[in-house]
C-alpha cells in the first residue's frame, strides 16, 4: 500500500531539518545597542574572530532525524517499524530542543548579552509536527489493513 499523505509530511520534515541544520538560528547581541557579538548555528558559535565546533552535537542530532525521516518513507510495507521511528524522531527532537535552550541560556548568561531567535529556530518544532502527522497517517493505515484481514 503506498503511503501518500504520510510521505508528503516525512518529505517536508526532512527539508526542514536540513535547512535549519546549516542555517544561524540564533544571534547574540548586547543590551544596549543591539550589535551583534556572536551567532550560534546547529554546528558552530561563531564570535567573528574564531569559531567552537562544541555545539556539533545539535547539528548531527537533526541530521540523524532528517536521515531517519528519510528512511521512514521507504519502508512503507513495515507500518509498525514505521511508527516506532517516527516516535524515535519526535523524541530526538525534543532532546535537541533542551539541549539547544540550555545552551543558549548558558551562554547568554556567560556572555552577558540577549540572545535573537531567527525564524529558522522554529523548523524543527515544526518538523515535529509533521513527524507526528505522519505517524497517525501510518497509524490509520496500519488500522484500515488489520480490519481489512478480519473481514476476510
Amino acid at each position: 500500500m503506498i503511503q501518500r499523505k504520510q510521505t508528503i509530511f516525512l518529505i517536508v520534515s526532512v527539508v526542514l531539518l536540513l535547512i535549519a541544520t546549516f542555517e544561524i538560528t540564533t544571534t547574540f547581541a548586547t543590551a544596549g545597542t543591539g550589535i551583534t557579538v556572536a551567532t550560534l548555528s546547529n554546528f558552530v558559535l561563531g564570535d567573528g574572530k574564531s569559531s567552537n565546533a562544541l555545539y556539533s552535537v545539535m547539528g548531527i542530532i537533526l541530521l540523524a532525524t532528517a536521515a531517519m525521516s528519510a528512511v521512514t518513507i521507504f519502508l512503507f510495507k513495515k507500518r509498525k517499524l514505521q511508527m516506532h521511528i517516527c516516535l524515535w524522531s519526535i523524541f530526538l527532537l525534543l532532546l535537541y530542543y533542551v539541549i539547544r535552550m540550555s545552551c543558549i541560556i548558558s551562554l547568554a548568561k556567560y556572555l552577558k548579552l540577549q540572545p535573537h531567535f531567527d525564524f529558522y529556530d522554529a523548523f524543527p518544532l515544526l518538523a515535529i509536527v509533521f513527524i507526528i502527522l505522519a505517524y497517525y497517517g501510518v497509524r490509520h493505515d496500519d488500522r484500515l489493513i488489520r480490519e481489512s484481514y478480519r473481514i476476510r
